[in-house]
Order: structure tokens, then C-alpha cells, then sequence
């Protein structure tokens, strides 16, 4: 059987234009007709592909399985390269460029289901109309860190179209009448009722969490390895993640919220390539900054990442050569871009002529507009917080840390869910899984690897605009204080503190002699999005002295 070919979808497309991935709160529910119509292609699309047989090579069960376990060979007939590992490359320089195959896999096939299962049950009457809604129809992606319109708030939320077990359609019968089924974005149950676990979505807490994005996106390359390889973007999506999945579960369905997610990675990349398409290292060419690889199901343990290694197992052509990350630098060829990457729109043009400059300012501009949290507007000083931990001090059970800025005995004394904890102002998942899940059956082959290397990791919680509103001074003319690291020591001192807890909500101890985090705390002078300055970061000693995990008191 020849391999299945990715192309990714190229109805639609113009000689000029791609259609967009959009948001996925701004396109469900539709506020226009084509985007209604997507709506419900979308949802009896994946309704149908949820329902196929698992063993069919494009199931949803099978596409899912490409990202975790099962551990087997996908669309290909090979051995594993590393043991008990997937083909997904995680703390990998591959991470993003691997996703992006990935998500027009998913895509392409759901828009097959749509033109080849959906629309042929409508009436005939009624299928030109799906047909053109369906050809400009891309994957939604789930901007977590833009505020939704919820009521009369804006709030930080999973999608709307994940929300409730029952969604509403039209009935293809007439393609006209409302009915509703269970709702695909909402829970995956296998064709054959067989139990795999649970997950499902609820409510994100309302914090600050888009303070990190915009830096992230106009990062340099060689200003982005403070945590190494592509972790910015695998934190992020370990954050989110934690917020609402339920349980381990290898297999990666977690909701489609999280395949709306990785297509959100996607564009976070595609904005990463364009702000940075003139820099001269943007693109593997720092080889001695590499960290070899971990190996995955294609790729041996230890091996240096180029770019024409093979994104195993997507094939771009019927003779089975695999994609590699040269093949996917330029997205638009795939048939799709995303709101902020519009190089053909008539305000990027000078005399005629496409303006880079222009629409280079013109993203950075939105991104100011989606991520600058109002209280950093007018601020002229970053504080954050650097965590260093043992991702596999619990054997490898995930956990979290959870930093609190107030006072100490508000964070002592309160019993609820520490992500609704009022002062919460951030907090560090490890994403990591148990290097044994029993006694009769071995986990994570890597993780047992790097548990016993000792494996630390890095990671930022940005905290100038939570501090800023918590100490209710974020006022124009008040603001004047974070700009003098004494005075935020002395806040921090009395002010910030953590807690770890496992992901089952039991507290772990900290220990003083040997604990498994190190936090400090450091601050410079510069304006949010001033990535250049040439201010360096000051430790503020005494905002963790003596603290669990802080720095060591004398």
C-alpha cells in the first residue's frame, strides 16, 4: 500500500492568497455564513473520523496515536530507533518544525472527510454551498493567552466549542433542521466503548498568563536557549495542558482542544520565522548549541539534529520520502497562514511593491495589541522569576509549582485548588511521566534515562503586571516603584512564596538540605517589549533568601 501523501489543503488558494487559520473563539460559533457552515463540517467531520475503526491507518484513534502511544510504526514499515518512545520529538530543536506536518495531516484529513463522507449526505441542492465553505476551511487554532469575551468579562478560557458534552448541528438529512450529537470536542470515546481513561476540559483561572508570549515571539534565536532547544514554546504548552486535563493519558487525545493548541504552536512559530527572517542565525545553523536529541521512534538517542533529518512518519510524496524541516520553512506553500501573517494585504505594499519593513512592524504591532497586559503599558522594569528543577525528583510523577504573591498566611490558610488561589501569579508543570508506571510494566524509557542522569530544567514566570496589580499600583503616575530593584526586593521578601503539589493535589516538602528547585528572582530596567536593551538582569537576593527551594540563608 503506497504511503499517505500530506499536501495539505489547496482548495482555496489563489495565486496571491491563502485562507487562515483562525482563532478558534473568533470562528465558533460563526458569525458569517461560510463560517458557520465550516462549523458544522468541522464537527460531523471529526465526529466521523472519532468514529472509524482504530485500526484504520486514518482513524482519529490512529492520527492521535502519532503523538504518544501506542508505540508503533505509522503509515511505514519500521523497527523503533530509541525504545518505548513515539514519533513525537519533544525537548527537540525539531519540536515545531515536526508539529507542522502533523497538524496538515489532521487538517487534510478532516477536510477529506468532509468533502468525501459529510457533504455527499446533504441534499443536492445544498452541497455546492458546503463544498465552497469547506475549500477555504483551516484548522482553528486556541490562542490561550488572548482574554476571551465571557459575559460582561474578558477571562483567559479553553475554547467554547469544548464546553458541553452535547453540541448542536445542522441534520444532514435536509441541511436545514438543528440536531444535536455528542460532542466531538468534548471527550473521545473509542468506536468499541473500550475504556482508555478520562479527560475532558474546565475552566482556566484568569491570570496573567500572556505576560511571556510577546517576548517569546520576538526572541532572537541566539537570546532563546535560556531554557534550550525549543522549550518556550513546550512550556507553554505544558502550562496550558495542566490547567485542564484530567489524567495521565499517553495517548493524545486530551481533548481536541489540544490539537487546536499544537496549530496554535504552529503559528506561533510561522510568527517566530517571520520576525525573524532576516536574522542570519534562524535556521540550524548554530550546530555547537544543539543538545543532541533523546531519540524518538525514528531517531536514535544522542543524535545532532539537522535540517534534512527525517520528520518520520509524514510523506510528502507516493514514493515515501519522509518530510524534513526544509520542506516546511515556507507554510503558505501548504495552503494556509494565519491573521497576523498577511503579506499580500494592500497595506504592506509601497509604490506597488511589498513593503517588508512595513509588515514586519505591522506584526509586532498586534502582537502588542493581543499581549501587552495593560498594566505593563507604560512600565520601564521586568521582574521574573527563574526556576531551576529536577523534572524526576518524584520518580518521575509530574508536579507542579505554584507561585503566590501576598502575604503568607493568605496562602497558608486557604483550602481550595491552588490554580484558583487569588494571589496565584504563575506557576511551573513538569510534564514529565512516572519511570514506572507499576510494578509489572517499565515507563518511560527516557525519562528513566534522564532521572538518572540527574536531568534539570529551566523556566520563567514573568510576575511585573501581576506584581503591579496585586499591589494595586498600576496607575500611569504610580509607577515609578518597580523600577527600583530595593524597593521590589523588599516586597518580594515579604511577599513571594511557592508550593509544590503532585498532580494527584498532595503537597510536597521542599527540602532545605538538598531541595529539588533552586528560584531567585531578577530584575532589570527596560520597557516589556524592549528585548534589545542592553540592561542586564540583577539578582534580587532577598526575595528568596532562607525560602524553601530560595537562595540559601547564611
Amino acid at each position: 500500500m503506497p504511503p499517505y501523501v500530506i499536501t495539505g489543503i489547496q482548495a482555496g488558494v489563489t495565486d496571491d492568497t491563502v485562507p487562515l487559520r483562525l482563532e478558534v473563539d473568533s470562528w465558533y460559533p460563526g458569525q458569517t455564513e461560510p463560517h458557520l457552515l465550516q462549523n458544522n463540517l468541522f464537527l460531523w467531520a471529526l465526529h466521523f473520523l472519532e468514529a472509524k475503526d482504530p485500526d484504520e491507518k486514518l482513524s482519529y484513534f490512529q492520527i492521535a496515536g502519532i503523538h504518544g502511544s501506542p508505540f508503533m510504526p505509522w503509515d511505514e514499515d519500521t523497527d523503533a530507533q530509541t525504545v518505548n518512545e513515539g514519533y513525537c520529538t519533544h525537548d527537540s530543536l525539531l519540536f515545531p518544525c515536526w508539529h507542522r506536518p502533523y497538524m496538515l495531516l489532521f487538517e487534510q484529513v478532516l477536510y477529506e472527510v468532509m468533502t468525501s463522507e459529510v457533504i455527499p449526505k446533504l441534499p443536492l441542492d445544498k452541497q455546492q454551498e458546503w463544498l465552497d465553505a469547506a475549500q477555504t476551511f483551516r484548522l482553528p487554532y486556541w490562542d490561550w493567552a488572548e482574554k476571551k469575551k465571557r459575559g460582561g468579562s474578558d477571562i483567559y478560557d479553553v475554547p467554547v466549542i469544548t464546553k458541553d458534552p452535547r453540541i448542536e448541528v445542522v441534520n444532514l438529512n435536509d441541511g436545514t433542521t438543528p440536531v444535536f450529537i455528542d460532542n466531538p470536542m468534548y471527550k473521545f470515546k473509542m468506536p468499541n466503548d473500550e475504556r482508555m481513561g478520562c479527560s475532558g476540559v474546565s475552566d482556566v483561572q484568569d491570570k496573567i498568563m500572556s505576560a511571556g508570549v510577546e517576548t517569546i515571539l520576538t526572541m532572537p534565536f541566539s537570546k532563546s536557549r535560556a531554557t534550550s532547544r525549543w522549550a518556550p514554546y513546550e512550556r507553554e504548552s505544558s502550562t496550558v495542558s495542566t490547567q485542564w486535563q484530567n489524567g495521565e493519558i499517553d495517548n493524545q487525545k486530551i481533548a481536541d482542544a489540544l490539537k487546536n493548541h499544537d496549530c496554535n504552536v504552529d503559528r506561533q512559530f510561522a510568527i517566530w520565522q517571520a520576525l525573524n527572517v532576516d536574522n542570519t542565525a534562524n535556521w540550524f545553523q548554530n550546530s555547537d548549541e544543539q543538545l543532541p536529541d533523546d531519540g524518538t521512534w525514528s531517531i536514535k538517542a544522542a543524535t545532532i539534529d539537522t535540517p534534512e533529518t527525517p520528520l518520520a512518519p509524514f510523506h510528502k510524496d507516493t514514493e515515501g520520502k519522509y518530510f524534513i524541516s526544509d520542506d516546511i520553512k515556507d507554510w503558505m506553500k501548504w495552503g494556509y497562514s494565519y491573521p497576523e501573517l498577511q503579506p499580500w494585504l494592500d497595506k504592506y505594499k509601497t509604490d506597488g511593491k511589498f513593503n517588508k519593513k512595513l509588515y514586519i512592524e505591522d506584526i509586532k504591532r498586534q502582537l502588542k495589541e493581543l499581549y501587552s497586559p495593560n498594566e505593563l503599558k507604560n512600565v520601564t522594569a521586568d521582574v521574573i522569576v527563574n526556576v531551576e528543577y529536577m523534572r524526576f525528583a518524584l520518580n518521575g510523577a509530574p508536579y507542579t509549582l505554584y507561585f503566590f504573591l501576598g502575604p503568607r498566611n493568605e496562602q497558608d490558610e486557604y483550602r481550595g485548588p491552588l490554580h484558583m488561589h487569588p494571589n496565584l501569579v504563575g506557576f511551573v508543570y513538569t510534564f514529565t511521566n512516572p519511570i514506572y508506571r507499576n510494578r509489572a510494566a517499565p515507563g518511560c524509557a527516557n525519562c528513566r534515562r534522564r532521572a538518572a542522569e540527574g536531568t534539570k530544567s529551566r523556566a520563567q514566570v514573568p510576575i511585573t503586571g501581576a506584581l503591579l496589580a496585586l499591589t494595586r499600583k498600576a496607575s500611569s503616575d504610580d509607577l515609578t516603584w518597580i523600577t527600583n530593584p530595593s524597593a521590589v526586593e523588599s516586597h518580594l521578601e515579604q511577599n513571594l512564596y511557592w508550593r509544590a503539589r503532585t498532580h494527584g493535589g498532595r503537597d510536597v516538602p521542599i527540602p532545605n538540605d538538598v531541595p529539588f528547585i533552586q528560584v531567585s528572582v531578577y530584575h532589570r530596567k527596560a520597557s516589556f517589549d524592549d528585548i534589545a536593551s542592553g540592561e542586564t538582569y540583577r539578582l534580587l537576593e532577598r526575595a528568596t533568601l532562607g525560602k524553601p527551594g530560595g537562595r540559601p540563608g547564611i
